[in-house]
């Protein structure tokens, strides 16, 4: 089995302009993420980074180069999940509905779906909120329903996008804790989107930063022993 999860050679992606030509984004990208690493993007405000995880999500075709992704089971995109800033849960679906609504589409029975999902739920700690509705939970808890019904479809590659930035500190600091906890007992892979260098320190360990021309200014590997204080 290949050590790397992503592999990414000679990247070529841009957006249309107004008269309709391609403006370059990443030309020439290289990069290549370890199972079971927990990385932190990070760099300014549009250097790439949403749409890079958007690319290795299947979510966006390159337009030259390669992205390889090898997961353990069959290469599907539901073997990838991406998390937005919001849980964009379903209003009308109640939490546990919410979690099995991921995996409809898949060879799964209704019993073993909720199984699933309750199991999921018990895993981020709302497993006494499943009949609950999304508006009768805080941000926090609607983050962890999302992280749950990315953990039911069993992704092994978490593609996060600032999930935690709309948050209070209180209810973000829980979340990087309850992720970490996640992250080191179900050997996940995680690429996470911060602008929170410090977010990134005590996260991750490995942090690629995007500079402004979407090029790697910096590849770092962050050694610091867990449990890691917080700065």
């Amino acid at each position: 089995m290949a050590t790397h999860i992503v592999e990414i050679k000679d990247l070529q992606f841009g957006f249309a302009n107004e008269v309709g030509r391609i403006q370059p984004l990443f030309e020439g990208l290289d990069l290549s993420i370890e199972r079971g690493q927990f990385i932190c993007l990070v760099g300014p405000s549009g250097c790439g980074k949403t749409t890079l995880i958007r690319l290795i999500a299947g979510l966006l075709d390159s337009q030259g180069g390669t992205i390889n992704i090898n997961l353990k089971q069959k290469d599907t995109k539901r073997r990838r999940a991406y998390m937005f800033q919001d849980a964009r849960l379903l209003p009308w679906r109640r939490v546990l509905s919410n979690v099995m609504f991921a995996l409809e589409p898949l060879p799964v029975s209704k019993e073993e779906a909720k199984e699933t999902a309750l199991k999921n739920l018990k895993m981020v700690g709302l497993e006494d909120h499943a009949n609950k509705f999304p508006h009768q939970l805080s941000g926090g808890q609607r983050q962890r329903v999302a992280i749950a019904r990315a953990l039911s479809v069993g992704a092994e590659l978490l593609l996060m996008d600032e999930p935690f930035s709309a948050l209070d500190a209180y209810t973000r600091h829980e979340l990087q804790d309850d992720l970490l906890e996640i992250w080191q007992k179900m050997d996940k892979t995680i690429i996470f989107i911060t602008h929170d260098m410090r977010e990134a320190e005590y996260l991750a360990n490995r942090i690629i930063t995007l500079s402004e021309d979407a090029t790697i200014e910096n590849d770092k590997k962050i050694k610091t022993k867990r449990p890691r204080k917080r700065s």
